[in-house]
């Protein structure tokens, strides 16, 4: 119904008899849809970080892979002769893992107390065992002993070995040979395998005086004594210098420190030779590091950050079968297998019962009387026999039986009648194969 409002003069306008509105029920439902609009969208958000974070793994992982690679090709005597005894011929029917990380660091966090320096150390850190706990079959297991000494390759242009005297210190002793703490064998095994920008801070304070190869920084050397923070070759540490308004940067090592001064140059003398005492890393040759440019500015703020081993690298390799001793070119069917935060434990050194069906893409793994294994659907299964790794797509666990029946992402290459051993083996970022590789003496 519409009604007329009459003016003077008679002109008539409309008007409506109400005004028009939504409803309560019509804003409840409009809240509803919109809700389930915005829960949809954010839920998309953690997922886009988990993918994200995947990625990045990966990337990191691919390079991990083809940094692996080029050193391979540099260096042939990593997976031809791990350990280091001249024979070429004796490793080339066997599986072996070649292992830098797990024989040098793993040895280090983990360092028995024995006077045999590789006694008690997990399985993988003992060089060319034969640990039957490790190895029920034939699996050959071969780390690289590094060295110290001014080249990290020795003189020889090759890895340290167990019985020779490397490190050129008039003895053959284990302790030095086979890279145990206070030697520059981790900083070398820093530089093979992890990532030279993995830095995490530890400690941020003022700068005072500064130096052309020193600054002083407030509040460094309570912060050392009170966390126990030592300075060593490996892991590195660095300073990362702003200037007042944060403009300009600079990054210098850190190869001493003294009250709160850190230094960044061994040569104190200025005349480019090591002298006696001028070794504050001990890693045998002289580190210069050039001083802050001038236009740099006041000083403000400096971080110590340590190199953190983020991402590391292990060899699988599997000698060809058409291999003949004496007979040259040999094969060798290399993996790389990247890790991220990798566990250095011996349950990650477990050895597990396991059966493999050729062809099949199911195992079944026991753990009878053992603790159940950190297996996980994604992640990988280590077949010790034969030296092959598998991704776990699906995981059924039988408590009472103590037994996984893994789902394999790839059918097995390789398997047996009765149980052979089986490893799992944390934080894998991804198995990369690079195939056959051919090999013969120059």
């Amino acid at each position: 119904m519409t009604t007329q409002r009459i003016k003077a003069g008679g002109e008539a306008r409309r008007s409506p008899a109400g005004r028009g509105g939504a409803t309560l029920l019509e804003v409840l439902i409009a809240i509803l849809v919109m809700g389930i609009g915005v829960i949809s969208v954010a839920t998309l958000f953690p997922i886009a970080v988990l993918r994200s974070t995947q990625a990045t793994r990966l990337t990191v992982g691919t390079i991990h892979r083809f940094n692996a690679e080029e050193l391979l090709t540099i260096y042939p005597q990593l997976y031809v002769d791990p350990d280091r005894d001249t024979d070429t011929d004796e490793h080339i029917l066997q599986h072996y893992l070649v292992d830098p990380v797990g024989m040098v660091i793993g040895q280090q966090a983990l360092k028995a107390t024995s006077g045999d320096p590789m006694n008690g150390f997990p399985l993988m850190q003992r060089v060319g065992s034969t640990d039957t706990a490790f190895n029920p079959q034939n699996l050959q297991r071969y780390n690289i002993p590094v060295l110290t000494g001014v080249n990290p390759l020795g003189a020889d242009g090759q890895p340290g070995r167990a019985g020779v005297d490397d490190d050129n210190d008039g003895t053959t002793d284990n302790a030095s040979e086979l890279g145990l703490p206070g030697s520059d064998e981790e900083a070398w095994v820093d530089r093979l395998c992890t990532s030279p920008d993995s830095w995490v801070e530890v400690y941020e304070g003022e700068a005072g005086a500064l130096t052309d190869t020193s600054v002083v920084v407030s509040g460094l050397a309570a912060f050392m004594t009170g966390s126990g923070t030592t300075l060593s070759s490996s892991p590195p540490m660095r300073l990362v210098i702003f200037n007042r308004d944060e403009t300009k940067t600079a990054v210098r090592p850190v190869l001493s420190v003294t009250g709160n001064t850190a230094t960044w140059s061994e040569d104190d003398d200025g005349d480019g030779v090591l002298d006696a005492g001028e070794d504050d890393n001990l890693n045998g040759r002289l580190d210069v590091a050039e001083r802050l440019p001038g236009d740099f500015g006041t000083l403000g703020r400096v971080k110590l950050e340590m190199q953190e081993r983020r991402y590391t690298w292990l060899l699988t390799v599997r000698g060809a079968a058409s291999n003949v001793a004496g007979s040259p070119p040999y094969l060798y069917d290399i993996d790389v297998v990247v890790f991220f935060a990798r566990y250095l434990s011996p349950e990650d050194e477990t050895v597990y019962a396991t059966t493999f069906t050729q062809g099949q893409y199911v195992a079944t793994l026991s753990y009878a009387g053992l603790a159940r294994p950190p297996l996980k659907k994604g992640g990988y299964l280590f077949d010790s026999y034969h030296g092959y790794w598998y991704q776990a797509a699906n995981i059924a666990d039988d408590a009472s039986s103590s037994t996984l029946t893994v789902t394999l992402r790839s059918p097995a290459r390789a398997g047996s009648a009765s149980p052979i051993g089986a490893m799992v083996m944390r934080n894998i970022v991804d198995v990369y194969p690079l195939g056959f590789r051919s090999w013969s003496p120059e």
